[in-house]
C-alpha cells in the first residue's frame, strides 16, 4: 500500500494509493477523518493499518478517483519534528568526499547523525530553489528513508527495530556544499527547498528488511548514483537501536540513510546543479521522485 498527500483545490489531502497503482482512496471515503498523513500515523494501530489494506485492493471499494488525476507533493509535507539524517553511509561516498575531510572517515566505528530543518517538504513535480543568488554549490544526494509508525526508546534492540517501521520513502537531501565553512551540517543541509520527498511512502510489509534494492539519481537524464540499498555502512536497525538508548523518536519520525557516491561534489571537476535542471531520483520497489530546479 501507498500512502500519499496529494492536492485538492488548494488543500493538502490524505490518500491512499491500491496496489495496481490504479485508484486512489480520499482517507475519509473509507470512515476515516485524517487530515494529515502525521495525523494518520498518530491515529492508526496495526489494525488500522490491515483493515485499509484490505478497504484500498478490494475491487468493490467504492469512493476512488483515478490515479492519473491526483496532483501529487511530499507524502509528509510538514515533518514534526527535523528530519533525521545519517552522513557518510556508503563507502564509495566516503571515498569521493574523503577530500573535504580533516580525519579518514573509512575509518568511524559510530554513525554520523544530523538533522535536517524542513520548513516545507518539496514533493513529486514540485521545485526546489537554486538559491543562486546565495550560493553556487547546490547538491544532490538520492537516498532511502525510513517512516516510524510508533514510538521507539529505552533502547530498543536491533532485532526488534523492524516492527516500529510504517513504511520507506526517497528523499534527495539537497546540500549547499559551501556552507561547509559552518563546520556543522545544519545549514548547508537546511535551505528551503532542501528537503524533497516523495512520490509516496510504501508500506513496510511490501519490501524486505531491510531492503536491498538499487538506487539512481540521474540529473537531466544523465545517470549520475547507482548502488544498492543493501550496501549501507551502518544498517537501519543498527542507527534506530543507537538513537533509542538516548532519545525517544515519535511516531512519524524520518531517518534518511545516507547517499551513494556520484555527488556534484565528488565529480571532477565539481559539477553543481542550476536552474532548469530537471533530477529524477528512483528505488526500485518504492518509485521514482522527478524534482525542477528553479530560479
Amino acid at each position: 500500500m501507498k500512502i500519499i498527500t496529494y492536492i485538492d483545490n488548494d488543500t493538502e489531502k490524505v490518500g491512499l494509493v491500491s496496489n495496481d497503482g490504479q485508484r486512489v482512496f480520499p482517507i475519509k471515503t473509507l470512515g476515516y477523518a485524517f487530515e494529515s498523513v502525521n495525523a494518520l500515523i498518530d491515529g492508526a494501530d496495526d489494525a488500522t493499518w490491515a483493515k485499509l489494506k484490505r478497504l484500498v485492493n478490494d475491487p468493490q471499494q467504492t469512493g476512488a478517483i483515478a490515479f492519473d488525476q491526483v496532483k501529487l507533493t511530499a507524502p509528509i509535507p510538514h515533518p514534526k519534528r527535523d528530519v533525521l539524517a545519517l552522513g557518510l553511509n556508503y563507502i564509495d561516498h566516503v571515498n569521493e568526499v574523503a577530500k573535504y575531510m580533516d580525519e579518514d572517515p573509512a575509518k568511524r566505528a559510530e554513525p554520523i547523525f544530523f538533522a535536517k530543518h524542513v520548513d516545507r517538504a518539496v514533493g513529486e513535480g514540485e521545485a526546489t530553489p537554486a538559491h543562486a543568488d546565495f550560493i553556487s554549490s547546490w547538491d544532490y544526494e538520492v537516498e532511502l528513508t525510513v517512516v516510524l509508525k510508533k514510538e521507539i526508546n529505552h533502547f530498543v534492540k536491533p532485532e526488534a527495530v523492524e516492527d516500529y517501521i510504517l513504511g520507506y520513502t526517497i528523499v534527495n537531501d539537497m546540500t549547499a556544499r559551501e556552507l561547509r565553512k559552518h563546520v556543522e551540517s545544519f545549514f548547508q543541509k537546511s535551505l528551503d527547498g532542501s528537503t524533497t520527498m516523495g512520490p509516496w511512502i510504501v508500506t513496510a510489509d511490501e519490501l524486505p528488511f531491510p531492503p536491498a534494492k538499487r538506487i539512481r539519481l540521474w540529473v537531466n537524464d544523465e545517470l549520475r548514483q547507482e548502488s544498492n540499498t543493501g550496501n549501507l555502512v551502518f544498517s537501519i536497525a543498527e542507527c534506530l537501536s543507537t538513537l533509542s538508548k538516548g532519545m525517544t523518536l515519535r511516531a512519524g519520525e524520518i531517518l534518511a540513510t545516507g547517499t551513494p557516491n556520484g555527488v556534484g561534489a565528488g565529480m571532477v571537476p565539481e559539477n553543481y546543479l542550476k536552474a532548469g535542471d530537471h533530477i529524477k531520483s528512483e528505488i526500485d520497489g518504492i518509485g521514482q521522485l522527478n524534482i525542477n530546479v528553479k530560479d
